[in-house]
């Protein structure tokens, strides 16, 4: 299966399986003509962008070491993202993996507030030394697409800005992953909730 890849000189690599990447602003031509409704769907938390697979809706996310342009693998103590359009409970999701590619984590993002452009946040940090290697973003249960229309069954999300500690190099045994994170839930009125329940999902 055919990847495509987008890096960046502060340590992160995104991957998806899908054609590639859109990052622009909620009404720009490239998102609207897959479908015009998304200008209202989605908002931008910093002006203007959002960030999206095309044809997928999944995202890896890497670290490596700053500078290297992804030739020195790198792990992270901690993870976040922010979500716009989310409208199902346990549908977008963050999985937190080591080294060994064992799964550390899994949280689900919280719905926003709002039936279109709202915004959530999920972000998780390592209490005990454990080290991320790798990232996979769900973003809703269904790419985007000229038939996806936001609706009770179909949730179609895209992400803005992303927030992670300082990339090190990684370790050349693994961290052992039988320590749990501590999850940030998403932005409410009622502000930051901390999960620590390995199957978790935001409530």
């Amino acid at each position: 299966m055919s990847q495509t890849q987008l890096s960046n000189t502060r340590g992160s690599t995104f991957t998806t399986d899908g054609s590639g990447f859109l990052q622009t602003s909620p009404n720009d031509p490239a998102l609207t003509n897959i479908n015009p409704s998304y200008s209202t769907t989605f908002s931008a938390f910093s002006p203007q962008r959002i960030f999206t697979p095309v044809g997928s809706n999944i995202t890896d996310v890497t670290f490596s070491v700053p500078g290297t342009s992804g030739a020195t693998p790198a792990t992270v103590a901690g993870f976040g993202a922010v979500f716009s359009d989310v409208d199902l409970q346990n549908v977008t999701r963050l999985e937190f993996f080591d080294s060994a590619n064992n799964q550390i984590q899994s949280l689900n993002v919280l719905p926003g507030t709002t039936t279109s452009g709202s915004f959530s946040f999920l972000g998780a940090v390592a209490e005990s030394g454990e080290k991320i290697a790798r990232v996979r973003i769900t973003t809703g249960n269904s790419d985007l697409g000229p038939s996806e229309v936001d609706g009770s069954r179909v949730d179609v999300v895209a992400m803005d800005d992303f927030i992670y500690s300082e990339p090190t190099a990684a370790a050349a045994v693994p961290e052992p992953s039988t320590c749990v994170l501590a999850g940030l839930a998403a932005l409410s009125a009622a502000g930051l909730c901390k999960l620590r329940c390995r199957s978790a999902s935001s409530s």
